[in-house]
């Protein structure tokens, strides 16, 4: 009943989106994307125009410089491979997209469901309540229901790897093929958006304490590297230089690192930082991408070297819009206002009281005598920390913070449902003191 309610929820959000927007799919500002539905590769290419998108500055040479390495690669291509399929008609492709979203998130449901008939009515309808209510959440919706933006993918895959890592003692009958599952949604949280690397080596650390670091462990670090290494051979071949990143992370870390950022963040009103790309450039005209990743890495460094005291309180301002503020900041959502400013503001407020409250119970649980209950704290906490590390020494926005809802949900799930008075009598309840 709920995994339906929830897909009923997706598709009527995605809809009704798609209706209020009134949009067409080349309007999707994903990068790489308008060069693969022109059939000219994935390219992310300069104009000259000096607008804040033109993150190279060509208008004083006589070729257009591309970017091959300017996004990971996996949304470009999710929308592209939906193009070919249901031609380029906005509202089928943006339902399409969230079905397909669902997938992930009613996997990782279906383990907390699962788990949850083996225990006490209380905890099995807790835990499978608030993850439903954690899904409809606007702020978190938002993220699975549309299509221009990172988040938007990554929400899914980070959900499904956390549940299969929470969950594992429940998947023991299944391993082999729950393995299969989480080595594909961490190859696609990676494909997703470069700033998830950290997040996908610790969540390769909790399937390897799961798992005991045994031969099936092995194979799943080696299928997952294959990603990386695909993908830097990729990026070697089309631009000359081996990266298992973007060639616009070093921009980012400038972005959120120099003497002008104290003044223009927080971003407000749905803004965001690319206004000020061009200022970052400070009149350098590049002639290849890894030249402007070089030069924006060097003087991000040095504005670190020598203004630490800076960075560090710039530092805790990010930490502010990632953990503490309950407005959305550096969001275009693309909504009209009014009822849905008011719907999305609340939704932002509840989601903060779940985070904070994930995080201090975390905290608290890590003292906890059950290693079970030790163990999903210390991973959650994790979690949330390389989540966020990224944006922290970069530069945050309020959407990155709200892939941790669900996660958030999955933590409070497992809590209700592997404490030793939610087991029913007679079942194996895998808990151990130590």
């Amino acid at each position: 009943m709920f995994a339906a309610y929830m897909l009923l929820v997706a598709s009527s959000t995605s809809l009704l989106l798609s209706h209020l927007r009134h949009e067409s799919i080349f309007s999707v500002e994903l990068g790489g994307l308008d060069s693969l539905i022109e059939h000219k590769g994935f390219l992310w290419c300069s104009d000259g125009s000096q607008e804040p998108g033109d993150l190279i500055g060509t208008q004083q040479l006589d070729t257009v410089v591309c970017l091959h390495a300017g996004r990971m690669p996996l949304a470009a291509y999710t929308i592209f491979t939906l193009v070919n399929i249901f031609g380029t008609h906005y509202s089928v492709v943006t339902l399409c997209k969230a079905l397909l979203s669902m997938v992930p998130i009613l996997v990782a449901f279906w383990l907390v469901s699962d788990r949850a008939m083996s225990c006490r009515y209380r905890p099995r309808l807790y835990s499978m309540v608030l993850f439903a209510a954690t899904f409809m959440l606007p702020a978190v919706l938002l993220n699975i229901v549309d299509i221009d933006a990172e988040e938007c993918y990554t929400t899914c895959f980070l959900a499904c790897c956390c549940a299969i890592v929470l969950f594992w003692p429940a998947i023991q009958n299944h391993v082999n093929i729950w393995s299969a599952v989480f080595v594909l949604m961490l190859i696609f949280l990676y494909l997703a958006k470069s700033s998830m690397m950290l997040a996908a080596l610790f969540l390769i650390l909790g399937c390897g304490i799961r798992s005991g670091f045994n031969r099936r462990f092995a194979a799943v670090v080696a299928l997952v590297l294959c990603a990386p290494l695909l993908w830097g051979l990729y990026v070697d071949k089309v631009s000359g230089r081996f990266s298992v990143g973007t060639s616009v992370d070093e921009m980012n870390l400038h972005k959120g690192n120099n003497p002008d950022f104290l003044q223009e963040y927080q971003p407000k009103n749905g803004g965001d930082l690319d206004p000020y790309d061009i200022q970052l450039r400070n009149g350098h005209i590049f002639t290849s991408e890894w030249q402007m990743s070089d030069y924006h890495k060097s003087q991000a460094v040095a504005y670190i070297r020598h203004h630490p005291w800076t960075v560090l309180y710039g530092g805790l301002r990010k930490a502010e819009v990632f953990f503490i503020t309950l407005t959305r900041r550096g969001d275009d959502l693309k909504l009209h206002p009014g009822i849905f400013g008011i719907t999305i503001i609340s939704s932002m407020v509840l989601f903060r009281l779940l985070l904070w409250s994930a995080m201090v119970v975390a905290t608290i649980q890590l003292k906890s005598k059950i290693i079970e209950l030790r163990f999903s704290a210390l991973f959650y906490l994790g979690v949330v920390l390389t989540v966020a590390a990224p944006y922290l020494i970069g530069f945050a926005v309020t959407r990155h913070v709200s892939v941790l809802a669900l996660p958030s949900a999955l933590f409070f799930a497992h809590r209700w449902l592997y404490t030793p008075s939610a087991q029913l009598i007679g079942k194996n309840n895998v808990l151990s003191v130590g």
